[in-house]
């Protein structure tokens, strides 16, 4: 299997491509960049470019056409190759149509399809969008919710799109988070009722709204923790607002780990407060730990993981208690009504006054087993080597 991607950067898309890999010995990774931050085992990567002396996003968009004749090379001339991220389906579809006319495309979005960068280039964003779309044999969301997103606002043909929920190594993330903490600090915090944040410091995944939140939280228990797993632009932004508030002792930004697990473990409930997002990841790897999740009911992800009975395109706008946490009105708009929703839910679960079902976590996240993706995308591709 034929992979491209921009980095294996911390991220999300960037794990999911690393367990796709590996459903298949013979796989290949090609990167545009040169930055590893995972422990990629066997698979074979293989670097378009190496040596950059110019990293900026604008260099590294004027470098496509050398990055997709260089991928040219590397590829037979029927093959079939899976994509994540826009930088890199450019790039794909340059090389199918200046260097490799007769490869297929199949682009594997992992975020909002909606989330089209806003302002005054949008109609730039939504024609290049559209017409690297266009260039696609098969698109695969990560949610139903997806799929509708990029047949109503996309005009993409139906048959085009496929549905793949995201696929999780159960086993790895079960044992990494039995692995005992070592650091002193982090035992300490994980001594109090604690809530932990996974995602980059970045103003999309809303963790500034929480920190804001979580001063209503302290008032009413003191010894109550924050903890952010992530780094990100906004980190000195993050200080200044701790400050502010007046929670050093109660925040904690303790940057990116290679293994969240044992922490979201021994964690009260872990919160998910994206303003926008491709599936979130984390929620399903928290059910894993075995610990409850607060999310946002936002679009592509969050419902369809913890209330897939419910109706996908109903969004609450009240605490909606479940199973094995609570979808929360989303963060966008932020005002006094939903900061005291979010704070008063977090402090009866912090103060163990609401109850959830270990069982009913463990059942759930079984669904997204990484041994569902293989047979899944096997099938895609066989669909689309058929088509002329």
């Amino acid at each position: 299997m034929n992979i491209l991607i921009n980095s294996l950067a911390g991220g999300g898309a960037e794990i999911q491509n690393i367990l796709l890999a590996k459903t298949d010995k013979k796989s290949k990774i090609f990167l545009l960049e040169e930055t590893v931050d995972y422990d990629y085992g066997k698979i074979n990567l293989i670097h378009l470019n190496k040596n950059e002396l110019l990293k900026s996003s604008i260099f590294r968009y004027l470098k496509t056409p050398i990055s997709a004749q260089r991928l040219a090379k590397q590829l037979d001339k029927d093959s079939i190759i899976v994509v994540s991220l826009f930088r890199s389906l450019l790039a794909a579809v340059f090389c199918k149509l200046f260097f490799k006319r007769k490869i297929k495309i199949i682009y594997w979005i992992h975020s909002d399809p909606d989330a089209v960068p806003k302002g005054i280039f949008s109609r730039l964003y939504n024609f290049l969008y559209l017409k690297t779309y266009q260039n696609c044999n098969g698109i695969i969301t990560n949610s139903k919710m997806g799929a509708r997103t990029l047949e109503q606002n996309f005009g993409i043909n139906k048959s085009k799109i496929f549905v793949v929920y995201n696929g999780f190594g159960l086993k790895n993330i079960i044992s990494k988070s039995n692995i005992e903490i070592t650091d002193q600090r982090v035992i300490e915090i994980l001594k109090n009722p604690t809530v932990v944040v996974v995602g980059r410091l970045e103003t999309v995944k809303g963790h500034k709204y929480l920190i804001s939140i979580f001063k209503e939280v302290v008032k009413e228990i003191p010894n109550a923790n924050l903890i952010l797993l992530g780094e990100g632009k906004l980190r000195e932004e993050f200080k200044t607002l701790i400050k502010h508030n007046k929670l050093e002792q109660n925040v904690h930004l303790l940057g990116f780990q290679k293994n969240p697990f044992q922490i979201i473990k021994r964690a009260s409930v872990l919160a998910f407060t994206s303003l926008h997002e491709g599936f979130g990841n984390v929620i399903v790897e928290s059910l894993a730990c075995g610990t409850p999740v607060i999310s946002s009911d936002i679009n592509n992800g969050p419902r369809e993981i913890l209330a897939p009975k419910s109706d996908i395109y109903f969004r609450t706008t009240v605490p909606e208690k479940l199973e094995s946490g609570y979808l929360m009105p989303s963060l966008k708009e932020l005002d006094q009504n939903k900061i005291k929703m979010w704070g008063d839910t977090l402090i009866q679960i912090l103060n163990k006054k609401v109850t959830f079902s270990p069982e009913k976590m463990e059942e759930r996240s079984r669904a997204f087993d990484i041994i569902n993706l293989k047979p899944q995308f096997a099938s895609i591709i066989k669909q689309i080597k058929s088509i002329a």
